[in-house]
């Protein structure tokens, strides 16, 4: 994963989610892609919230592992390489060579996830995490329509 520059990436991610959310008729696409998430079999256990935030390197052992499990569960496949591939995106990595490990559903799912909270009044979070969530809905945003 060679490194893009990531704030003009994410400056275009964002700028096509401006326009996505003027669309009425992109907004249904995205709600019927999602929709299908509740189809497919929960059969896998997965992490649930694999961030480069939630690895930690062991230079004694050589060892990565992850941590914070406490939104552990059963779920679709792809979950996990999912949310990874995307948290690289937003940081600029160009996951070209993965695609095939991206759950369209739960790209559309984790949009409208993600700018549901970016939508909610500027008290009840702080802009660092209000950021946060605008920049992963754009880049899932931007993922999903390649």
């Amino acid at each position: 994963m060679l490194a893009r520059e990531p704030s003009e990436h994410l400056r275009r991610a964002v700028r096509y989610m401006m326009l996505f959310l003027q669309d009425k008729r992109s907004q249904l696409e995205l709600r019927q892609i999602t929709s299908h998430l509740k189809d497919q079999p929960h059969d896998m256990f997965s992490h649930c919230d694999i961030r480069s935030d939630n690895l930690a390197w062991n230079h004694q052992t050589g060892r990565v592992v992850l941590v914070d499990w406490n939104w552990a569960n059963f779920v679709p496949r792809n979950f996990g390489s999912t949310e990874f591939l995307i948290d690289m995106a937003v940081r600029g990595l160009d996951i070209s060579a993965h695609k095939n490990l991206l759950n369209r559903e739960l790209l559309a799912g984790v949009i409208g996830f993600y700018l549901g909270r970016c939508a909610r009044p500027a008290g009840e979070t702080g802009e660092d995490l209000r950021n946060f969530r605008l920049r992963t809905a754009a880049i899932a945003l931007d993922l999903l329509r390649q």
